[in-house]
């Protein structure tokens, strides 16, 4: 562990990586998985950071807490959908979703898209937002008329890019 440890600070990656994940197999530990989760980030290989980070948030102690902040920010642009809930009505005539940002990370801002059949007619339309802040909402307002009996048909509303403060 503590040669895997040095290794990394040196800059030797790749032989940090090997040493670190063989005293993990021997001894899992929450400095192990943290170590390799860091290099990992940094060789650009996001995936094997993501399960490093799950191992250490697995783990009981404050070091999950940071585990879990670290894997939602290497997975909201892969994900967005897991940390921007849509919820979509009609309001008055006009269809209106609110995005609520679960992530707990600021951002400068979303792109989302919106697509529905309505009347038989196929709409689409994409809406940037401003800055959200960890835990709040947007309104967001496609331009839609809906009418009571308009037949509406495959909504679908979801986060495609996020801007990163």
């Amino acid at each position: 562990l503590g040669k895997g440890y040095c290794e990394g600070q040196l800059g030797r990656h790749d032989q940090a990586l090997e040493d670190l994940t063989a005293a993990n197999r021997m001894l899992p530990n929450a400095i192990a998985a943290e170590q390799i989760a860091d290099i990992q980030q940094k060789q650009g290989r996001t995936a094997e950071a993501k399960r490093a980070l799950l191992q250490l948030m697995a783990v009981t102690g404050d070091r999950n807490v940071w585990a879990g902040k670290r894997y939602v920010e290497l997975d909201l642009d892969s994900n967005p959908e897991f940390y921007f809930v849509a919820a979509s009505r009609v309001r008055d005539g006009e269809f209106m979703t609110l995005i609520t940002n679960q992530s707990g990370l600021p951002v400068s801002g979303l792109d989302v898209r919106f697509t529905a059949t309505v009347n038989g007619e196929l709409l689409d339309e994409t809406i940037s937002t401003g800055q959200l802040d960890g835990e709040s909402q947007v309104e967001l307002l496609p331009g839609w008329s809906i009418d009571e009996g308009d037949e509406v048909k495959d909504v679908y509303v979801r986060v495609v890019l996020v801007r990163r403060r």
